[in-house]
């Protein structure tokens, strides 16, 4: 599993209910979430229209701007 192919292995997990490697993906996604693969993920996802895993990208990039908000006052 890499940051390219992650999105898209675990699209294929989900149809095929592949459990253990289903779950090895969705830990890879959160462990690997950063600025620099949230835009990736989050292409990938729309791109395979994997609703959860669109939130938890846009979730992850609304938490840092918030944060960012708060350093900047």
């Amino acid at each position: 599993i890499s940051a390219a192919n992650v999105v898209a292995t675990y699209d294929v997990c989900l149809k095929l209910e592949v459990a253990g490697l289903t779950q090895a993906c969705e830990q890879f996604i959160d462990q690997t979430m950063a600025p620099a693969t949230c835009a990736l993920y989050l292409e990938a996802a729309v791109k395979l229209l994997l609703e959860d895993t669109v939130k938890v990208c846009l979730n992850y990039a609304k938490l840092r701007c918030v944060r960012v908000e708060c350093i900047g006052m």
